[in-house]
C-alpha cells in the first residue's frame, strides 16, 4: 500500500476472499463472514490511499443469482456500520458487478435503494469487452452510459 501511495495510486480492495465471499448458489451471510471482513477492515482502513471496500465481487452473475441480493445488501449494512463505528476515517463500501445487462440495472438499483446505512457506497463495473478492444474508441462507454442513464 505504501508503494502505490508514494506511486500517487489509489486502491479499491476486496474484503471477501475465496472461502468468505457470497456465492451465487446457497448464499449466506454469517459471523465468520463478517468477522474476517472486519479484519480486512482493521488491516487497510488507515491507509490514506484506500479508495474503497468492495463488500462483494460478482456475487450475482446470472438472473438465477438473484437470490443472493439479500445477502450482499446485509453485508453492505454490517460492514458499513461497522466502518461508521471504526473511529477513523470512513472508507466507502461498494460493490463490483459482472456487466450483465439482464440484471445490472435492477440490481445496482436494489442495492443503492433503501436507508443509507444498507445501501452500497459506489458500484463499480467489470467490463471485460474492453479486453478485446484493439482500438479503443468510445463507443462502448457511450453504450453502457445510455443504458445507465435510461434504466
Amino acid at each position: 500500500m505504501e508503494a502505490f501511495d508514494s506511486n500517487g495510486i489509489y486502491v479499491f480492495l476486496d474484503m471477501d476472499t475465496f472461502t468468505t465471499q457470497i456465492e451465487e448458489t446457497g448464499p449466506e451471510w454469517n459471523d465468520t463472514q463478517f468477522t474476517l471482513f472486519v479484519a480486512v477492515i482493521n488491516a487497510f482502513a488507515g491507509y490514506e490511499n484506500l479508495a474503497g471496500f468492495f463488500v462483494a465481487n460478482e456475487a450475482v452473475t446470472d438472473p438465477a443469482g438473484i437470490v443472493a441480493s439479500p445477502y450482499v445488501k446485509a453485508a453492505t449494512r454490517d460492514t458499513k456500520a461497522y466502518m461508521k463505528s471504526y473511529g477513523g476515517r470512513y472508507v466507502p463500501i461498494g460493490y463490483s458487478a459482472a456487466d450483465i445487462a439482464s440484471i445490472r440495472p435492477m440490481f445496482q438499483n436494489y442495492l443503492a435503494c433503501g436507508d443509507t446505512a444498507d445501501t452500497i457506497d459506489f458500484f463499480a463495473l467489470n467490463i471485460y469487452e474492453w479486453v478485446f478492444l484493439l482500438d479503443a474508441t468510445c463507443v462502448l462507454w457511450r453504450m453502457l452510459l445510455t443504458c445507465s442513464v435510461e434504466t
